[in-house]
């Protein structure tokens, strides 16, 4: 809220002009509480959209990766690699099981699995949260170069 805003909502003092018993409006203490709250409510919304967002971007890549980890599956077939190739088709339906587990599960649902995970077996979570780190700070490098690339003036957008 602005200053200008809070001067002409309490008056240039601080105080809009009721009692500070006066029920109706609430005092300036209970206003200023309440929109704190309100700020509250509507930053948390956003975070929530904005994490929704990034759950259906992280699904669609986990579906394009396991797509990829399936070709490949095909060529290494086609190159009498099958022990390769069923190892490639189990690590793209795990990639694609995992894109559907994110994608059909809300956001608290995934926050609160990721607590019990960490709380069960820390170690694997820290390692989790490394190897997902990595991961994605290696696919939005790529993805800032084939940007760079489409641009055709070899600059990264970044």
């Amino acid at each position: 809220m602005t200053s200008s805003k809070l001067n002409a909502e309490y008056g240039s003092n601080g105080s809009n002009g009721s009692k500070p018993n006066d029920t109706e409006n609430g005092t300036p203490k209970q206003k200023i509480e309440e929109d704190v709250n309100d700020i509250k409510l509507e930053a948390g919304d956003k975070v929530r959209e904005e994490a929704e967002s990034g759950q259906h971007r992280i699904a669609k890549e986990a579906d394009t990766l396991s797509d990829a980890i399936d070709a490949a599956a095909e060529n290494l077939d086609d190159h009498d690699r099958e022990g390769l190739a069923r190892y490639a088709r189990e690590v793209s339906s795990n990639l694609s099981n995992m894109a559907g587990q994110i994608e059909g599960r809300s956001v608290d649902e995934l926050a609160n699995d990721a607590k019990r995970l960490s709380q069960k077996n820390p170690a694997l979570f820290m390692l989790g949260s490394v190897a997902l780190g990595f991961g994605l700070s290696r696919f939005l490098s790529s993805s800032a170069k084939n940007a760079a690339q489409t641009n055709g003036d070899g600059r990264s957008m970044l």
